[in-house]
């Protein structure tokens, strides 16, 4: 799978979860935690989603009034 479908299938789960952990995707997606964790960064960096350890919430306009 390419990089720019996985990252937009986590975006999506993210849509309509809001909150997702690492195993989620990886049950969901059949990918493994590196390839995961790899995108997550790339995603974070790109200011689309905000990691966290143990958890991944989507980013929204709300949330940067937050911090």
């Amino acid at each position: 799978m390419l990089v720019e479908k996985r990252q937009q299938m986590i975006l999506k789960m993210l849509e309509e979860r809001k909150s997702i952990t690492v195993s989620e995707i990886k049950d969901s997606l059949g990918i493994s935690e590196s390839t995961i964790r790899r995108d997550l960064t790339m995603l974070d960096k790109e200011n689309k989603l905000i990691k966290a350890d143990s958890f991944i919430l989507k980013l929204s306009p709300y949330l940067y009034t937050l911090f």
